[in-house]
């Protein structure tokens, strides 16, 4: 099977699957200076697929249901059939590819569109009330598809999480499902069988109100002064879709970007064990000295708030313009932030997923990440004030910044115990108590002076 690789509006080459080998060749007039990660000869050839195309395929069910659908026998023929793939990337059989017209667009600079394309300044908690759905039906939100994977032990939150590109009509409050390249948002549907309880039965895999916990913590970090797009929650039965705007395009123009995963040039099924050393070699040199030091940031910013699915594709760069030919690499925004420690044994409930220590950990100390700034030449003294200020920030401001501002509807969302033979708490008394745990292992691991202070709602809830 033969598939057109077009990137920035340009063939780039032809990707092909044969006897359980995959060759790429570029085309006669793509520059030295224009070829992909992974991909540097003008002809190649792997018994795996390449990571940069590998790399674009979700991890769920849903790829499955693809193969079935379009009688795909192939691993390359699932790229056929994705919705609005990262940054530029288009893949074409060759009938489509002999019918389509190219016509490339201007070369735009990211940093003069940035704020633009990602329209960060809303309002939290972003309730998209009174929306509706256009053209979705109930098994594009909920795809029966995901069943198998929900009935799987758990397999962290990165597994169980489903997306689809859609257009969002602020004017006539329409969230719709187009099929069109060029639309600007993502939904994230809440996956129904994560978030029911079974009373009797095995609950290995309640996740629930796992995109209440994403919006919150988006947010978190865009206050904190990270880079994130706008995002949105819209309640659907009894929990809530996200909706997050693309941000690597811009009016139909489109920004390459590429995960750290990629870059180190191994395949899905190694986000977690990624060496520091891996990451120094094939990534810390490729950013600027002020890129490092907002990378270490966040991943401080990570440890405080147990982002415990944070692996090497929730992490990439961007190109600094559209041009086929660009070089210069950025951070890019971040995404995918969400607590895992709110979860109990369902997940890993690691403080970080990244393996940035010197060994694996389930706790990260202060020493850990003194360590980690020495190795991206980071000072010290920087090193010391960025963890204090972050865990202070987060301590003092939790609660009544994101926890109290949320509606009561969500506070009030029933949070079932794992071992509470189906008793519950709501949704604000867990992560009040997450708080409050998390407040412990600051101090006692990262070694933060904490204040004392009057009893706060949380304590006194818990004693």
């Amino acid at each position: 099977m033969k598939i057109y690789v077009v990137k920035n509006n340009r063939l780039l080459g032809v990707l092909e699957e044969k006897n359980n080998l995959f060759y790429f060749s570029y085309e006669d007039d793509i520059k030295l200076t224009g070829y992909l990660l992974g991909l540097k000869n003008k002809e190649n050839e792997s018994d795996e697929l390449f990571p940069i195309f590998e790399n674009l395929i979700p991890e769920s069910e849903i790829v499955s249901s693809i193969k079935h659908e379009h009688g795909i026998s192939n691993i390359i023929g699932i790229l056929l059939h994705l919705s609005n793939n990262n940054g530029s990337f288009e893949f074409y059989n060759k009938k489509d590819f002999e019918a389509l017209t190219l016509i490339e667009n201007e070369i735009v600079a990211y940093e003069s569109v940035k704020d633009e394309v990602l329209q960060s300044k809303y309002t939290y908690p972003n309730i998209l009330k009174d929306y509706s759905f256009v053209n979705i039906e109930d098994n594009k939100l909920h795809p029966k598809e995901l069943n198998k994977l929900a009935q799987d032990s758990a397999i962290g939150l990165s597994g169980v999480q489903y997306k689809f590109a859609v257009s969002l009509d602020h004017k006539k409050k329409e969230i719709q499902f187009t099929d069109n390249k060029n639309d600007l948002y993502f939904i994230k549907p809440y996956n129904k069988h994560r978030c029911t309880f079974k009373r009797r039965g095995n609950n290995d895999n309640y996740i629930p109100y796992l995109l209440i916990n994403e919006h919150l913590f988006m947010t978190m970090a865009r206050d904190f002064g990270f880079d994130i797009p706008y995002n949105a929650i819209i309640k659907e039965g009894v929990d809530y879709h996200y909706i997050i705007k693309r941000y690597d395009n811009y009016a139909g123009i489109k920004f390459d970007h590429t995960d750290f995963l990629t870059f180190i040039g191994k395949a899905s099924k190694y986000k977690y064990d990624i060496k520091f050393n891996e990451l120094k070699e094939h990534v810390f040199d490729l950013i600027n000295e002020d890129d490092t030091l907002e990378l270490y940031k966040f991943l401080v910013f990570s440890v405080i708030i147990g982002h415990g699915d944070l692996h090497a594709k929730n992490l990439s760069l961007i190109y600094k313009s559209s041009s086929l030919y660009e070089k210069e690499l950025r951070l890019s925004p971040f995404y995918d932030i969400a607590t895992t420690k709110i979860y109990g044994k369902n997940v890993d409930s690691r403080d970080i997923g990244l393996n940035i220590a010197s060994r694996v950990k389930k706790f990260f100390n202060r020493k850990d990440l003194i360590e980690v700034a020495g190795k991206m030449t980071i000072n010290k003294t920087l090193a010391e004030s960025i963890i204090d200020e972050y865990a202070l920030r987060f301590l003092n401001n939790f609660k009544n910044l994101y926890v109290d501002t949320l509606s009561n509807e969500i506070k009030s969302l029933p949070f079932y115990r794992l071992k509470g033979y189906g008793r519950s708490d709501t949704l604000e008394v867990v992560l009040l108590r997450y708080l409050e745990n998390r407040k412990k292992d600051i101090k006692k691991y990262l070694d933060v002076e904490i204040k004392k202070e009057e009893k706060t709602t949380a304590q006194m809830l818990f004693e």
